[in-house]
């Protein structure tokens, strides 16, 4: 492989081409940037032009993995090669001869369509690669392996580990069908040395700006860096294998609106503006400083890019962010002030509102019905709040002071998400609008 294509091989990397040649079945349990996706072109290509003629099937949790992700790394190492490997390269496709090809699927088109096609593609020697395999639908996953049938088919399935359960956490303890490898992030070179060895893989500094970020016991931490499954306990608010998929999902932005503005009032915490359609976050703009009017700019800036009425619009109107909605008030524009320690509008289930704005979102992650920005730092946030019940069994949500000693942030990012979610309820009844309707 390296003879003929460019770039060495790191050790696990070359674990990985060792077991795809050795093995039918190869799983990859990796944490964040360890170069996964680069080695699985690599694989691909390799089978491609080695057994002939061979059909080579790869998919992933999203169809932004697929084409801009993995089939982006195939294109670079193709026309990298040291010699012309022929063939028809397009987007998603290496076509060589009618039977004789390697092709990526979307995963979230219609699974049914997709695993249709999927049973399709036999031939004497078939290669299936799934990557982000902790997100792929169960049917399809099951459709992929009954693809590999004889001696010279292999599959390579790689992910970080996401939830304790589904397809791909039973595949990864299951010795006896898989060959796996474990790729912490602790084994990278560079991380090792300290220095970039591979430019792109993940660092020393990116993995102590994480420790600051998340937290060590951060399900996000635990997946992302140490590429083991985090345990998902009962008092987890919103799993971390929900939160992935609202990450790869893609919903189109329809039905009501609404914004949601917490605003920083000490240290190092944010002011955070969310825009949200149906199901789709827009926009979410993080800064620091308390300038209150500047937060009222951006607040108006934001509805009118975006079309979200003032009724719409809920802001934290403890401390500081008082300031803000009294401010938007002499403006004219009516915004909802929100005091999350305020009685609930059920009390009898939840013991304050922000309790039930949050098992609100919660119940948005749980049913699909949520698209979010691939960013870290809200994911993180999102992933590490936990929940408990008082002596009258209402959900109360952890508290801040609680979450520092775990060694965590505020939770900027993921209260903006809450309450823009909870101004969606007000949007299409005008100004003093419903309270919030808890889903069940």
């Amino acid at each position: 492989m390296e003879r003929c294509l460019r770039g060495k091989l790191w050790s696990k990397q070359r674990d990985i081409v060792l077991s795809v040649r050795d093995n039918q079945r190869t799983i990859v349990q990796s944490c964040f940037g360890s170069g996964k996706s680069h080695i699985a072109g690599k694989i691909i290509l390799w089978y491609q032009y080695n057994f002939i003629p061979s059909k080579v099937i790869t998919t992933a949790t999203s169809w932004n993995q697929v084409e801009k992700i993995l089939w982006s790394e195939i294109g670079a190492i193709y026309n990298r090669a040291k010699v012309p490997l022929g063939g028809r390269l397009l987007q998603t496709e290496l076509k060589l001869q009618e039977d004789w090809f390697a092709i990526g699927m979307s995963p979230q088109i219609n699974v049914e369509q997709e695993a249709t096609r999927f049973e399709g593609y036999h031939s004497p020697n078939v290669l299936v690669v799934i990557d982000q395999a902790q997100g792929i639908n169960p049917k399809l996953w099951d459709v992929a392996i009954s693809l590999v049938t004889n001696e010279s088919s292999r599959i390579l399935v790689l992910g970080n580990p996401a939830s304790p359960s589904g397809r791909y956490y039973d595949a990864c303890r299951n010795a006896e069908l898989w060959n796996k490898i474990h790729i912490p992030a602790s084994c990278v070179p560079n991380v090792i040395e300290g220095r970039d060895v591979i430019p792109g893989l993940i660092t020393r500094k990116w993995i102590e700006d994480r420790k600051s970020d998340w937290g060590e016991d951060n399900p996000l931490y635990i997946s992302k860096v140490l590429a083991e499954f985090p345990e998902e306990t009962e008092d987890t608010l919103i799993l971390l294998s929900w939160i992935e998929s609202a990450r790869d999902r893609e919903l189109n932005a329809e039905g009501s609106k609404g914004l949601g503005v917490d605003v920083a009032r000490f240290g190092d915490a944010e002011t955070v503006l969310t825009a949200i359609h149906g199901a789709k976050v827009l926009e979410q703009r993080a800064y620091k400083g308390k300038d209150t009017m500047k937060t009222c700019g951006n607040i108006i800036q934001m509805m009118d890019k975006w079309g979200i009425p003032a009724h719409s619009v809920c802001v934290d109107d403890t401390g500081v962010g008082g300031g803000v909605t009294d401010r938007l008030h002499e403006e004219g524009h009516k915004v909802q002030p929100i005091n999350n320690g305020s009685p609930a509008d059920r009390p009898e289930q939840f013991f304050n509102m922000s309790a039930e704005i949050y098992w609100t979102m919660r119940e948005r992650f749980k049913t699909d019905n949520i698209d979010i920005p691939n960013d870290p730092i809200l994911m993180a946030q999102l992933a590490g709040r936990k929940y408990d019940y008082t002596s009258k069994s209402q959900i109360k949500l952890e508290g801040k002071d609680d979450m520092v000693k775990r060694g965590l942030k505020s939770p900027d990012r993921a209260d903006s998400l809450a309450l823009a979610i909870k101004g969606q309820s007000y949007y299409s009844k005008g100004e003093g609008g419903p309270r919030l309707t808890v889903i069940e």
